[in-house]
């Protein structure tokens, strides 16, 4: 032991030689890995660096902070590849914090941003408006939109979470959009075919408590952090639309119509869908992530965010159709008659029993969205950092999405440019950055993955997210 003390002060020694003794602040630490396992921090300027276990040491490998920045291990001659597991981008002088975060997400394939408010704020189209969106549309397109709001506490042991998850996803068919807001006339002597078509809406509350440790295997001489989170979900709104077949056929001259349809609605309780307090559902969420260091390469993380069910009360409706019919108008054969209102509110009546779903009231589990994700980042933590990682959006209408990060950290600053393709949209382009003040306490952060859509009114996506965090300690 005391061989590795004496390397240990040898080691500091070179460092205040080769920096200088101004350079450290009360914010600067060293951190002391010990067979695997996370030692203590303490304050270069205290003079005493403890550890918490005695166990045997197998490598003592030591990293330093300077200005909130770590020093490559290359800079240090007793340095080895160093494994260092934290959660977020807070200093790692700080094992509390607190974050407040908020993100907006909302994307597709084809509906540019212009159209996707008016028709949110109701506030009408003309043909122009319509002709910027039909041009672009596929067989088969999407949107999607997420807002998401909570505040993380990490304790000494544990992290507990409340946030609010509030999202929607649509896959829909091109002549669904051509009916909705064009309607049927100018494709009088066409079969409309909406199938396949969906919509999902759900609103949560999520109250999270999690761990992480990392583990270090002593006979293969490797280690792995883990984190996992377990979380109480309560369901507050709920909507989802499957049209599995839907065919709309009208003749040249409007003479008649053909219809054809099999489809699925069910939505929570009416009465109470906008109160974030309402229990309409009750349920369970995992989360899991598993970071795997590799000596020189960085380290992969992967795992599952927001897993979940939530089982909804008996109120919730059930709507169900499948039904064909042929619409020809309605037929009167005496005007003057008493029996003609009779026999236009029975055709109605009829007309209506025919269209109308069967409705009905059940239990139903449903599944949260989760993302299923595998990331990569490069070793060290200098001024350079690169980022990348495939991630796959479960129980949702998008695609995988791919993304490729560069983070320049500054004094106390850093920038991030982003690139990255899929999710509800296509190509992305974004920018992130933060800062960190009141000795390395406080730590904001600001972005966008899709810069493009504060300058471009015909982008068909839209992100922003915040995050304010306070460390203490």
């Amino acid at each position: 032991m005391k061989k590795y003390f004496i390397v240990l002060l040898f080691s500091f020694f070179l460092l205040k030689n080769s920096f200088g003794q101004n350079h450290f602040s009360k914010a600067d630490s060293v951190q002391i890995i010990t067979g695997g396992s996370v030692g203590d921090f303490g304050n270069i300027n205290g003079g005493i660096i403890s550890k918490k276990d005695s166990l045997k040491i197998d490598t003592t490998r030591v990293t330093f902070y300077i200005d909130g920045i770590k020093v490559k291990c290359s800079n240090l001659p007793i340095c080895d590849a160093v494994f260092e597991y934290r959660i977020d981008d807070f200093a790692s002088t700080h094992k509390q914090f607190f974050i407040f975060e908020s993100s907006l997400n909302e994307g597709s394939n084809a509906i540019n941003n212009y159209f996707a408010l008016r028709f949110y704020f109701k506030s009408g189209f003309n043909e122009a408006d319509k002709q910027t969106v039909i041009p672009h549309l596929k067989a088969m397109n999407r949107i999607g939109f997420d807002f998401t709001n909570g505040i993380t506490y990490n304790g000494k042991k544990y992290y507990y979470g409340i946030y609010n998850h509030n999202t929607f996803n649509t896959q829909f068919a091109k002549d669904a959009f051509l009916l909705l807001f064009e309607g049927n006339a100018p494709y009088a002597g066409n079969t409309l075919d909406l199938s396949k078509t969906k919509f999902f809406n759900l609103n949560y509350n999520q109250f999270k408590i999690g761990f992480d440790k990392f583990i270090y295997l002593k006979k293969i001489k490797r280690g792995f952090a883990i984190d996992v989170a377990l979380s109480l979900l309560q369901g507050i709104n709920y909507n989802q639309v499957d049209v599995n077949q839907f065919t709309l056929f009208t003749e040249q001259n409007g003479q008649y119509i053909n219809a054809a349809y099999q489809l699925n609605m069910r939505r929570t309780d009416t009465l109470q869908t906008n109160n974030l307090y309402y229990v309409n559902g009750i349920g369970a969420g995992i989360d899991l992530k598993i970071t795997i260091p590799i000596k020189k390469f960085g380290r992969i993380s992967f795992g599952i965010k927001n897993f979940g069910t939530i089982l909804f009360n008996h109120k919730t409706l059930k709507y169900a159709a499948d039904t064909a019919f042929n619409y020809s108008g309605l037929q009167l054969n005496n005007l003057l008659s008493g029996s003609a209102n009779f026999s236009v509110a029975n055709q109605i009546d009829n007309l209506y029993a025919n269209l109308y779903p069967k409705i009905s009231n059940e239990k139903i589990w449903v599944s949260t969205p989760a993302t299923i994700f595998i990331d990569w980042k490069n070793a060290g933590y200098g001024r350079q950092e690169w980022f990348a990682g495939i991630h796959y959006l479960y129980n949702t209408t998008a695609i995988p999405f791919a993304y490729l990060k560069y983070r320049y950290n500054f004094h106390h600053f850093w920038l991030m440019p982003q690139l990255a393709y899929g999710g509800f949209s296509t190509a992305h382009a974004g920018l992130a950055a933060g800062f960190r003040c009141c000795h390395q306490h406080l730590h904001f952060t600001l972005g966008s993955n899709d810069l493009e859509a504060f300058a471009l009114y015909k982008s068909t996506a839209i992100n922003a997210f915040l995050k304010i965090g306070y460390a203490f300690r």
